[in-house]
């Protein structure tokens, strides 16, 4: 089998474990549900459009990511002619997020399996918050050794904050052991 060669198995969250596309819609009617607006397919897809190209600039480094998760609701929002605090709301829009227990078919029975056999991982580019409340709530922390949130990186490095620890207690990447051997690790996505 080709994962007898890894030692280690870095698993993406979204849309590898858990269902992301679902849980960001259900998350998106009860918001629009807050404000008094009837959801349709049409009005996800245009906050899609507006915030797939404010995570394009976050990219390019033109923003920071707390002006995306702000930024996206003020500019939907404003299609109603409606000001928003955009903070507020996508504190809100997290929380339903948050309560995204979406997984996969047959992703317990996976994990179960491969924790016999493999030291699991989570590397997720999320927002932090809302990973850890993720995983805690389908019960996934104790498959996984560590998780990378890259939302922790500072001073250049990646850092590992540890499942059964809650935030800020975390250690960089760089001094975990035995993850820089070649062929040691793959990763899931």
């Amino acid at each position: 089998m080709i994962l007898d060669k890894y030692k280690y198995l870095l698993f993406d969250l979204d849309d590898t474990l858990l269902d992301f596309g679902k849980a960001q819609i259900l998350a998106f009617k009860k918001l629009l549900e807050d404000e008094n607006i009837e959801y349709n397919d049409e009005l996800f897809e245009k906050y899609e459009t507006i915030n797939k190209s404010l995570w394009r600039s976050f990219e390019r480094g033109e923003i920071s990511n707390k002006e995306v998760t702000s930024e996206r609701f003020i500019r939907f929002f404003s299609l109603f002619d409606r000001k928003v605090d955009g903070s507020e709301v996508d504190n809100r829009y997290r929380g339903y997020l948050a309560e995204g227990n979406q997984l996969f078919e047959g992703i317990i029975e996976m994990l179960e399996k491969l924790i016999i056999t493999h030291k699991l991982y989570v590397a997720s580019n999320g927002i932090g918050i809302t990973q850890h409340t993720r995983l805690k709530n389908n019960n996934l922390n104790k498959y996984f050794e560590r998780i990378f949130i890259s939302e922790m990186e500072l001073h250049g490095l990646t850092w590992v904050l540890s499942p059964d620890l809650p935030p800020p207690c975390c250690v960089p990447l760089g001094k975990l052991p035995n993850l820089s051997e070649p062929d040691s690790f793959l990763i899931c996505k």
